[in-house]
C-alpha cells in the first residue's frame, strides 16, 4: 500500500475510476492519506443492478458510514437508497466530474434525478453523461444545458420538454435507444449539435 500511496495524485484517481463507487469509497479506510481520494475521482457510476446498501441490521458500508442519518436508511427502498447515495456522493464531492453514468428505473416524472441533473448542468464540467432511465422519464430542462458535455449517451427517456435554447454545442457523440422524441423535437436537438460527427439511433 505505501507503494500505491507514492503514486502521483493523477494516476490514483485514474486506478479509483476503475471501480465502482462503493468499492472506491472503502479505500478511505486504508490510511489518513487515502480518507479523501475518492472523493475527487472525476468519474462517477450508479448502477441500480449492480448497487448494494445495508437493508437490516448490519454493520454500514463505508460509503454509509458518511451519510448524516444512516439510521433511516434501513426503512428506504432500495430506489430511495440509490438517489439518497448519489446526493450524498454530490454533497462530497470536490474538483470536477467529467463522466458521469446512471442506470435505474424510475417514473414518468422523478424530481431526485431533476434535481441530479441541475447539480450537473451548474457544474460545467460534465465530458461525458450516459442515462438510461427505464420507466419513459422525461428528460428536464436543465438537460439540454449541459454546454461542455462532448458525449450523450440516453436510453429509454422521453424528449418532451425542450426549452427555447438547447446548448449542446460542444456534442460531437450523440447515442439515443428507445426514447421517446418528435420528428420535430429530433430535429431541433440535431440542428444545436453543430460539432456532431457520431449519431446512432436505436428503436423498435
Amino acid at each position: 500500500m505505501d507503494r500505491i500511496s507514492k503514486l502521483p495524485l493523477c494516476i490514483i484517481e485514474n486506478i479509483l475510476c476503475l471501480l465502482p463507487v462503493q468499492v472506491a469509497a472503502r479505500t478511505s479506510i486504508l490510511s489518513r492519506e487515502w480518507r479523501y481520494h475518492w472523493i475527487k475521482i472525476p468519474k462517477l457510476a450508479f448502477i441500480e443492478d449492480t448497487f448494494q446498501v445495508s437493508t437490516d441490521g448490519a454493520e454500514l458500508s463505508v460509503l454509509e458510514q458518511t451519510f448524516d442519518e444512516p439510521s433511516e436508511r434501513k426503512v428506504m427502498t432500495k430506489r430511495c437508497k440509490l438517489l439518497y447515495a448519489i446526493y450524498q456522493v454530490l454533497l462530497l464531492h470536490q474538483g470536477p466530474i467529467h463522466e458521469f453514468t446512471l442506470s435505474m428505473a424510475v417514473d414518468a416524472s422523478c424530481v431526485e434525478i431533476d434535481h441530479i441533473l441541475r447539480h450537473l448542468s451548474k457544474k460545467n464540467t460534465l465530458k461525458i453523461l450516459n442515462l438510461d432511465l427505464r420507466g419513459n422519464y422525461s428528460l428536464p430542462s436543465s438537460f439540454f444545458s449541459l454546454h461542455y458535455i462532448t458525449e450523450l449517451y440516453v436510453a429509454s427517456c422521453v424528449f418532451d420538454r425542450q426549452p427555447s435554447s438547447i446548448g449542446f454545442r460542444s456534442l460531437t457523440t450523440l447515442n439515443l435507444q428507445e426514447i421517446w422524441i418528435s420528428e420535430k423535437a429530433l430535429m431541433r436537438l440535431l440542428s444545436s449539435c453543430p460539432l456532431l460527427k457520431t449519431l446512432t439511433i436505436v428503436s423498435d
